[in-house]
Protein backbone atom coordinates (compact mmCIF):
# COMPACT_ATOMS: atom_id res chain seq x y z
CA UNK A 1 0.00 0.00 0.00
CA UNK A 2 1.20 3.49 -0.80
CA UNK A 3 -0.24 6.63 0.82
CA UNK A 4 0.54 10.23 1.78
CA UNK A 5 -0.25 12.29 4.86
CA UNK A 6 -1.48 15.78 5.55
CA UNK A 7 -5.14 16.13 4.62
CA UNK A 8 -7.88 17.09 7.08
CA UNK A 9 -10.70 18.24 4.81
CA UNK A 10 -12.49 17.06 1.68
CA UNK A 11 -14.44 19.56 -0.43
CA UNK A 12 -18.10 18.50 -0.74
CA UNK A 13 -18.99 20.77 -3.65
CA UNK A 14 -17.11 22.86 -6.19
CA UNK A 15 -15.67 26.17 -4.96
CA UNK A 16 -14.86 29.13 -7.22
CA UNK A 17 -12.30 31.90 -6.59
CA UNK A 18 -11.75 35.05 -8.65
CA UNK A 19 -8.01 35.80 -8.60
CA UNK A 20 -5.91 38.80 -9.51
CA UNK A 21 -4.54 39.32 -13.02
CA UNK A 22 -1.24 37.62 -12.10
CA UNK A 23 -3.04 34.32 -12.55
CA UNK A 24 -4.11 34.86 -16.17
CA UNK A 25 -2.26 32.47 -18.46
CA UNK A 26 -2.37 31.86 -22.19
CA UNK A 27 -3.59 28.29 -21.69
CA UNK A 28 -5.96 26.95 -19.04
CA UNK A 29 -4.49 24.67 -16.41
CA UNK A 30 -6.67 21.65 -15.76
CA UNK A 31 -5.97 18.80 -13.34
CA UNK A 32 -8.29 16.21 -11.81
CA UNK A 33 -9.53 18.61 -9.10
CA UNK A 34 -8.30 22.07 -10.11
CA UNK A 35 -8.99 24.38 -13.07
CA UNK A 36 -7.26 27.73 -13.47
CA UNK A 37 -8.31 29.85 -16.43
CA UNK A 38 -8.68 33.60 -16.96
CA UNK A 39 -8.03 34.46 -13.30
CA UNK A 40 -10.70 32.01 -12.19
CA UNK A 41 -9.75 29.13 -9.92
CA UNK A 42 -12.25 26.27 -9.73
CA UNK A 43 -11.62 23.65 -7.07
CA UNK A 44 -13.71 20.55 -7.67
CA UNK A 45 -15.69 18.45 -5.25
CA UNK A 46 -13.49 15.78 -3.71
CA UNK A 47 -10.35 17.93 -3.41
CA UNK A 48 -8.56 17.37 -0.09
CA UNK A 49 -6.46 19.91 1.80
CA UNK A 50 -5.04 20.45 5.27
CA UNK A 51 -6.74 23.69 6.31
CA UNK A 52 -4.83 26.31 8.27
CA UNK A 53 -1.16 25.49 8.84
CA UNK A 54 1.29 26.54 11.50
CA UNK A 55 0.44 27.98 14.90
CA UNK A 56 -3.13 28.88 14.04
CA UNK A 57 -6.52 27.21 14.15
CA UNK A 58 -9.21 26.28 11.70
CA UNK A 59 -12.19 28.61 12.05
CA UNK A 60 -15.02 29.39 9.64
CA UNK A 61 -13.21 32.49 8.38
CA UNK A 62 -10.03 30.45 7.86
CA UNK A 63 -11.30 27.75 5.52
CA UNK A 64 -11.69 29.25 2.03
CA UNK A 65 -8.37 31.11 2.12
CA UNK A 66 -6.25 28.06 2.87
CA UNK A 67 -8.18 26.08 0.24
CA UNK A 68 -7.33 28.67 -2.43
CA UNK A 69 -3.74 28.96 -1.18
CA UNK A 70 -3.17 25.21 -1.02
CA UNK A 71 -4.43 24.68 -4.56
CA UNK A 72 -2.20 27.44 -5.94
CA UNK A 73 0.84 26.07 -4.08
CA UNK A 74 0.01 22.58 -5.35
CA UNK A 75 -0.06 23.87 -8.93
CA UNK A 76 3.39 25.37 -8.30
CA UNK A 77 4.79 22.17 -6.77
CA UNK A 78 3.52 20.19 -9.74
CA UNK A 79 5.06 22.63 -12.23
CA UNK A 80 1.80 23.95 -13.72
CA UNK A 81 2.40 27.47 -12.35
CA UNK A 82 5.76 29.21 -11.98
CA UNK A 83 7.06 28.83 -8.42
CA UNK A 84 8.04 32.50 -8.33
CA UNK A 85 4.35 33.43 -8.02
CA UNK A 86 4.24 32.22 -4.39
CA UNK A 87 4.02 35.80 -3.07
CA UNK A 88 0.97 36.44 -5.24
CA UNK A 89 -0.59 33.19 -3.98
CA UNK A 90 0.01 34.43 -0.44
CA UNK A 91 -1.77 37.69 -1.36
CA UNK A 92 -4.76 35.69 -2.64
CA UNK A 93 -4.89 33.98 0.76
CA UNK A 94 -4.97 37.33 2.59
CA UNK A 95 -7.66 38.59 0.23
CA UNK A 96 -9.86 35.58 1.05
CA UNK A 97 -9.25 35.84 4.78
CA UNK A 98 -10.27 39.53 4.79
CA UNK A 99 -13.31 38.87 2.61
CA UNK A 100 -14.42 36.09 4.95
CA UNK A 101 -14.26 38.41 7.97
CA UNK A 102 -10.98 37.54 9.67
CA UNK A 103 -9.71 40.28 11.99
CA UNK A 104 -6.93 42.55 10.72
CA UNK A 105 -4.66 41.43 13.56
CA UNK A 106 -5.10 37.75 12.71
CA UNK A 107 -4.48 38.39 8.99
CA UNK A 108 -1.32 40.29 9.96
CA UNK A 109 -0.24 37.31 12.10
CA UNK A 110 -0.75 34.96 9.15
CA UNK A 111 1.27 37.29 6.90
CA UNK A 112 4.12 37.28 9.37
CA UNK A 113 4.19 33.48 9.43
CA UNK A 114 4.03 33.11 5.66
CA UNK A 115 6.75 35.71 5.12
CA UNK A 116 9.10 33.66 7.27
CA UNK A 117 8.34 30.51 5.20
CA UNK A 118 9.25 32.36 1.97
CA UNK A 119 7.18 30.07 -0.23
CA UNK A 120 9.08 26.91 0.68
CA UNK A 121 5.92 24.77 0.48
CA UNK A 122 5.31 25.93 -3.10
CA UNK A 123 8.71 24.74 -4.33
CA UNK A 124 8.61 21.90 -6.81
CA UNK A 125 9.55 18.80 -4.88
CA UNK A 126 8.67 15.19 -4.49
CA UNK A 127 5.90 14.54 -2.00
CA UNK A 128 6.81 12.00 0.68
CA UNK A 129 5.15 8.68 -0.08
CA UNK A 130 4.81 6.12 2.71
CA UNK A 131 4.38 2.37 2.41
CA UNK A 132 2.68 -0.20 4.60
CA UNK A 133 3.15 -2.96 5.72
Amino acid sequence: MRYSKGYKYRLERDELFILGSTFRFSKPIVTDYIELRDCTLLVREGYSWDGASGPTRDTKNAMRGPLCHDTLYQLMREGHVDYHLWKQADEELYKCLKKDGMSSFRVWYWKKGLRSAKGKHARPKNKKIYTAP
